[in-house]
Order: C-alpha cells, then structure tokens, then sequence
C-alpha cells in the first residue's frame, strides 16, 4: 500500500476558531483523517500550509521527503522522518508537531481500517469504564462565577475549572509582557475562587488555570493566596519555556501545580518527570 495523496482542509465556522483536517489517501482506496488545528493566533493557517509543502514536496530537493509514496502502516517511521526533516535547523515546538499530529492521526487511522480493528484496541485495549470530567466557570464577578458553578453542580458535574485572573491577564495571553498582575486583579481572582470553594463545599473540585501568564514572583503569590481554598491545581503558573521558572515556583509553593498543553514531545516531558515539576 502506497500513499497517493494529501488533502487539507482549514476551516472556520462562523463564530469559532481554525480547525485543520486532513485526509491521507491511498493506491489501495484506504483513507484516513487527522486533525492538525493550532488554535489561536492564525497557527492553523500556518499549519495548513505546512501541509501543504509536505504535499507538494518533492524527493531530494532540499532535503524535502515526500510524504506521497509511503507506506501508511510505517506509523513511527514516518513520524520520525517528517520530525527530523522539520526540526533540523531546531524548535521542536507547536507548528511541527502540530502538523505531525494530524498525519498520525490519518496514519492509525488506515492502520485501524486495514487490520478491521478500533484504533484503541491498537493501542492495548481499554483501561477504564468511565472517565471523570470536568466543565468550565466563567470568571469576572465572583457572585455570578459562584452561581455558574452552582449550576454546573447541578448538572452532575464533580470538578470545575477556571482562570479568575483572566478579567486582567487575557490582554496578555499571547502577548507576554512583565508577568505581573494588579492588586484589584489579584484580588479579584483570590475572591472569584473563594465564593466558588463557599458555594460548592468541599467536595467538588476547583481547578485554577493560569495559562502561563505568571512571572515567578507573582505565580507563587497567588498560589499562596489560593491555598486556603484547596484547590486540586494550579495550572501553568509560567511560561512554558523555562524548566528553571517551574522549579522555583515548585519548590515555594505547596498547592499541586499542573503543566502540559504546551509541551509537544516526548522529550519535552522528560524534567518534568524526572525533576518532579509538577
């Protein structure tokens, strides 16, 4: 079996942001579908053309292995091909294996169809019969963040999540400056949790999520701040570029900090298991 085509699609529907889909077709009528969305910041139009230039690649011309021609069922291989191309010159972050994502995806996805078998099963089998899930609280005005909440309760659901900081800090998201907040901020977002934690008791799960916004100092204020409050994480309290940023907030503060939607590889992993970062 051979690959014979590439297609992309990047879409954005009305009110929402970029998706990528991809589509791997080949000599043997097989297709699969990925998924290769990079949210925010036009990263999926990035991503698409991306794609489109492994597509459209031509064998030993700068280096450029072509995707078309392959054997699907080489999943690893491929995948390790397609990195090292992308990542020579270095950045092993988002973009590359963003767009590797949707081609394994697509890849296990022929492999589940040829073998007649879920992709899962692949993969060991199931574990768990059920999974736990949380919702989200919107935050601004703590008596409205705590009402939300109550109602998410209602609904069944055991854990929440939200960034109380966000009012201030979401004209930083993607354009991070100091790392610093205001003391109406931070006070603010202390508030919004405490009247969650009084409406929903003990037993539900408060999850804070700073998405990186924080500089060291101010990530293990607030975390003390927060710390009466019991709340199961604190979530990318730094940027996700500096191990060192982490280890400090880590060794300062004692609420479980929680870290991963920005780290792409394996390798990425690595010190935060090994140094216990989270």
């Amino acid at each position: 079996m051979k690959i014979t085509d590439l297609k992309i699609w990047v879409t954005m529907p009305e009110g929402a942001r970029s998706y990528v889909f991809l589509r791997i077709e080949t000599d043997e009528g097989i297709s699969g579908v990925g998924e290769a969305t990079s949210s925010g910041g036009g990263g999926s139009i990035v991503v698409g053309n991306m794609a489109k230039l492994l597509r459209d690649s031509k064998v030993s011309e700068d280096f450029r292995d072509s995707l078309i021609g392959e054997n699907p069922e080489d999943v690893d291989r491929i995948w390790h091909m397609l990195y090292r191309r992308f990542t020579g010159g270095g950045g092993r972050g988002g973009f590359v294996t963003t767009l590797l994502s949707g081609v394994d995806i697509a890849l296990w996805d022929i492999k589940g169809k040829v073998m007649g078998r879920p992709v899962y099963e692949l993969f060991g089998g199931p574990v768990w019969d059920r999974v736990l899930l949380y919702t989200h609280v919107s935050p601004g005005d703590p008596q409205n963040a705590a009402q939300e909440a109550r109602d998410r309760v209602a609904e069944g659901y055991t854990a929440l999540k939200t960034d109380p900081f966000m009012p201030e800090m979401k004209r930083y998201h993607r354009n991070y400056k100091s790392g610093a907040i205001s003391a109406a901020g931070a006070t603010l977002g202390v508030d919004t949790i405490a009247a969650i934690r009084e409406t929903v008791g003990p037993e539900v799960e408060i999850l804070v999520d700073a998405h990186g916004n924080f500089n060291v100092p101010t990530a293990i204020d607030l975390a003390r701040r927060l710390e009466p409050y019991d709340i199961t994480w604190f979530e990318e309290p730094v940027q996700p570029d500096s191990y060192d940023a982490l280890r400090h907030v880590k060794e300062n503060v004692s609420v479980p900090l929680c870290v991963g939607e920005r780290l792409y590889t394996r390798w990425d992993f690595v010190p935060v298991l090994t140094e216990r970062l989270a």
